[in-house]
């Protein structure tokens, strides 16, 4: 097994792209460690190997191949038929939809308009209905009495520890 030390060195080294200090420094590891040098004739093996190795022309039938297998492959891929007739049209749905909400927001922004009372002072009916509703939840809110009776009693215990 080899030692690891100058690992990342090894391509650069075989491809004569180091310095000549950092050539230096491998070489004389070489020299000392005898898996690293055993490690550098097999990767010489391989490369040298691999120089004279020429890779087999494609046959004459694989583009037809190939082809034929991604036509196989794109409908699997594609939209389904019916969003394939609206995908031109969606940005633009969308880009429709977006203006449309846009205005609402804005418009929706000034409010509803003032009513005017016999005495000319202006109220607005959502604070009318506003000043309704808590009326009302006052009216059904029984702990309202549950919890002024008990603040008297604790006022009452309170005068009667003194």
């Amino acid at each position: 097994m080899m030692c690891g030390k100058f690992e990342e060195l090894w391509i650069p080294y075989l491809d004569d792209r180091l310095s000549a200090e950092q050539r230096g420094q491998v070489e004389a590891h070489l020299a000392l460690c005898a898996e690293c040098a055993r490690r550098r004739e097999e990767y010489g093996a391989l490369f040298r190997t691999m120089e004279g190795w020429e890779a087999p022309p494609p046959s004459p039938w694989f583009d037809v191949r190939l082809r034929q297998r991604i036509a196989a492959e794109q409908p699997s891929r594609r939209l389904p038929a019916w969003l394939r007739i609206f995908s031109p049209a969606f940005p633009l749905a969308v880009s429709v939809m977006l203006l449309v909400a846009a205005l609402l927001v804005w418009t929706g922004t000034r409010g509803p308009e003032p009513i005017q009372v016999a005495d000319s002072d202006t109220i607005r009916v959502e604070e009318l209905m506003h000043i309704v509703d808590e009326l009302d939840m006052l009216d059904d809110f029984d702990m309202l009495a549950e919890l002024n009776t008990a603040d008297e009693e604790a006022g009452q215990a309170a005068t009667q520890s003194r």
